[in-house]
């Protein structure tokens, strides 16, 4: 059965998500969605997101084991409003390493977004990540999925 959680305090999402695990195998937690500031991470599994606290503002992952992703990103600048998306890219992540998934790209204003759809070559999973800016970098929407 496939179950996303949602809870706005992270004590009790770890805490529920542990229990599910432990005593509901059955139960496939698929998706986690937080309000983070910048460098904070939203985890699923082995993959945690976050917007850094400086530098290029652009979604950074850091796989707990080594991922070889191919997918594409969608993006939206709310300043003024414009979308693009990036063309289909494969790159290595090592493990516990925050590296960009596309380090070209910068959030620039409040509301902007990037939504991302990769295919873990290694894992062979699918995930979605999707984020929206928030003021100032604070409160930012991360959600991740696995497909």
């Amino acid at each position: 059965m496939k179950t996303i959680v949602i809870e706005d305090e992270l004590n009790k999402l770890n805490l529920l998500s542990h229990f599910l695990k432990k005593y509901c195998p059955e139960v496939d937690l698929i998706a986690s969605c937080q309000t983070k500031d910048e460098g904070v991470a939203v985890s699923l599994g082995g993959l945690s997101v976050r917007i850094p606290t400086s530098g290029n503002r652009s979604i950074q992952l850091n796989p707990g084991a080594a991922m070889t992703l191919s997918g594409i990103g969608k993006n939206s600048s709310s300043s003024p409003l414009s979308f693009n998306v990036t063309a289909n890219q494969s790159a290595s992540f090592p493990a516990n390493t925050w590296t960009y998934w596309n380090s070209g790209t910068a959030f620039t204003a409040y509301g902007s977004t990037q939504e991302l759809l990769f295919y873990d070559e290694i894992s062979q999973e699918r995930y979605r990540v999707y984020v929206i800016i928030g003021n100032n970098f604070n409160n930012n929407m991360i959600a991740v999925e696995r497909l």
